[in-house]
């Protein structure tokens, strides 16, 4: 499968393959019809999804939601 011996994908399974690189992924996302997105730390969005995410939450907050 994917050019991965099962050995391989088990021991990437339970954690214990120390070399199971990028290129091993990528082949079995791709077996499986899956894909990788990669989103660097710290990104907030643009503005318009702020002010959205902003005027949702205090939506929410005025609304007594969350209260129990």
């Amino acid at each position: 499968m994917a050019g991965v011996t099962p050995e391989s994908l088990s021991r990437f399974e339970r954690g214990r393959s120390a070399e199971f690189g990028s290129r091993k992924l990528l082949a079995v996302l791709a077996v499986l019809g899956a894909e990788l997105d990669v989103v660097a730390q710290g990104q907030s969005g643009n503005l318009d999804e702020l002010r959205r995410e902003r005027a949702q939450s205090s939506a929410g907050a005025s609304s007594g939601e969350g209260r129990r």
